[in-house]
């Protein structure tokens, strides 16, 4: 266990101060407390949501999600591509077949699937152990509402639109000069553009589908709405700044290690992402401006715009 709730205390933020931060210490405070109150004592389920956010157990399910995603992939496609009558070994040697195949369009969007799908269960494992809802991590019907530590639906949605346009910017001017410093910046064309280019219509479109509105919501819920609000929570708003957005850069490292260049890149969008939900407090922001981010780099490499 860590240091007691009361060696946790971030000073006091005034009442005429508006603050998301503020707001989300005051809610994990009340959770402990609630824990051990009377008629619900109960030092375990007190235990637990003392330990949320804490360094140990966000480092334990990062890896998880790491890690699991990258070894339930593995496992899936492995079974896959054995079902469909080829063989992962060839003269006792691996079958350098199945990595083709495994960088085929059909495959990396299961393979994002799954990816999204492990962050989600350990997001699940990790509320359902501390008995806290999904609000707790930016999630449910109350961001649709205004409130004094949160900004109403449409604000949120047009700052996210602002912050998405800046973090296109951002990409485009880093990318270009990462790129004159002799860094190779096209590993994301040679593994998902150029393979969508040649792929059926109807894979086309799932993967556009899912990489601009099913993992904006996943990640967000991940990268902000758990790892930057518990650490802001807990370590304050300029690790949990860094960590999110770290973790958030290095996680699309599982896509291939041609996208390594882009770690800067996407760092700087990550900590973009962590503003946007610190400024409005509503991850509405945040999922706005990654599915503007994604949206429009599809449409940038895979519409027959005049100026390819």
């Amino acid at each position: 266990m860590e240091d007691a709730l009361t060696e946790l205390r971030q000073p006091a933020v005034p009442d005429d101060v508006r603050d998301p931060v503020a707001q989300w210490r005051r809610e994990w405070e009340g959770n402990v407390a609630a824990a051990g109150a009377h008629g619900g004592d109960n030092a375990p389920l007190a235990a637990h949501r003392r330990d949320y956010g804490s360094y140990l157990f966000m480092g334990l399910d990062l890896a998880l999600a790491f890690v699991g995603g990258q070894l339930l992939t593995v496992l899936v496609l492995s079974v896959l591509f054995v079902a469909t009558g080829h063989s992962l070994f060839t003269l006792e040697r691996p079958n350098l077949a199945f990595v083709t195949w495994a960088q085929t369009p059909f495959v990396m969007l299961l393979g994002l699937v799954i990816v999204d799908g492990i962050m989600v269960l350990v997001l699940w494992y990790r509320l359902s152990g501390a008995q806290l809802r999904w609000s707790t991590v930016g999630l449910g019907t109350w961001s649709l509402h205004g409130a004094r530590d949160r900004t109403r639906a449409g604000k949120a949605v047009l700052f996210g639109l602002a912050i998405g346009v800046v973090a296109l910017v951002l990409s485009a001017l880093l990318g270009a000069t990462f790129q004159k410093l002799g860094f190779d910046m096209n590993g994301q064309d040679r593994e998902l553009i150029e393979p969508l280019k040649r792929a059926p219509l109807g894979v086309v479109l799932a993967m556009v589908f899912a990489g601009t509105f099913v993992a904006p919501v996943v990640e967000e819920l991940f990268f902000r709405g758990y790892v930057f609000r518990a650490l802001a929570v807990r370590r304050g708003v300029f690790p949990a700044y860094v960590i999110s957005a770290a973790t958030f850069a290095f996680f699309h490292l599982s896509g291939g290690s041609d996208l390594l260049p882009l770690v800067p890149v996407l760092f700087v969008i990550g900590l973009l992402l962590c503003f946007a939900y610190r400024r409005t407090g509503n991850l509405l922001a945040d999922i706005t401006a990654h599915a503007v981010n994604n949206g429009a780099t599809f449409a940038l490499a895979l519409l027959p715009l005049p100026f390819h």
